[in-house]
């Protein structure tokens, strides 16, 4: 179970989409997101994704089934804060929760 997010600026919407369609059953709830049921894998998904993409377009995949992400055209801060934030260890951030 995957959940997809775009940000289209020179890319077209309707190829990206077209394209998740075709990797399952595919929800659009919203304008740029979409929940997908797949077996393929997340870094399959994603390569075949960023193809759909604008040199001005960002896209975020989560894994939910697995607990994994993957992006692509963040810039080098975005991408450190992503990455610090997706691997912070779960048993610290469900106690400063609780």
């Amino acid at each position: 179970r995957y959940i997809i997010i775009a940000d289209m600026k020179s890319g077209s919407i309707s190829a990206l989409e077209e394209e998740i369609f075709g990797f399952g059953e595919a929800y659009r709830f919203m304008p740029q997101s979409w929940l997908l049921v797949s077996e393929v894998s997340l870094s399959t998904l994603r390569s075949e994704l960023i193809q759909k993409l604008g040199k001005l377009d960002t896209l975020i995949v989560g894994d939910t089934t697995h607990d994994k992400a993957a992006w692509f055209n963040f810039g080098p801060e975005a991408d450190a804060r992503m990455r610090k934030l997706w691997i912070k260890d779960a048993a610290a951030a469900t106690q400063a929760y609780s």
